[in-house]
């Protein structure tokens, strides 16, 4: 049977969230309020922010929206999402299983993050340079103010 579950993120960051799965080649639709995710099978969930089933794939569409709900209690987005219809779209092929999904969504949402958690006007980050074992490498440097006084 088709149906939303939900599975528990760390992701604190809209904005963040939102440039992640821009980066995973998504067209996100991002709301203020919570609004109406869409399954076939007649199931109802919501979310603010929602990837539309009929943008995830279109040699394989999905017949349920993808979506990420704000949960007040452990201050971070779920996942919000119908298993059987992610194991029957092309989102399998490219991320095999949800799980694995979740893992390139984190890795994107944490490079996202950097310059939120760094400002460019103390900061320098580097473009992420990618790991043969699926890793990124990122160089971050702090600027040096050279008319800063120095106090010894």
């Amino acid at each position: 049977m088709s149906h939303f579950s939900q599975i528990q993120s760390s992701f604190t960051n809209k904005l963040a969230l939102k440039r992640a799965l821009e980066r995973l080649g998504f067209t996100p639709e991002v709301y203020e309020q919570a609004t109406e995710l869409v399954n076939t099978w007649g199931d109802y969930s919501e979310a603010e922010i929602i990837l539309r089933r009929q943008t995830i794939s279109e040699d394989s569409p999905c017949r349920a929206d993808l979506g990420f709900q704000w949960d007040p209690e452990s201050a971070c987005y779920k996942i919000v999402a119908d298993s059987y219809e992610f194991d029957n779209s092309t989102l399998k092929k490219t991320f095999q299983n949800l799980e694995n999904f979740q893992a390139q969504l984190t890795v994107a949402y944490e490079l996202e993050m950097l310059p939120i958690l760094y400002n460019k006007s103390s900061f320098d980050i580097a473009e992420p340079i990618h790991q043969e074992d699926g890793s990124y490498t990122v160089t971050i440097t702090q600027k040096v103010d050279p008319y800063a006084e120095v106090t010894v």
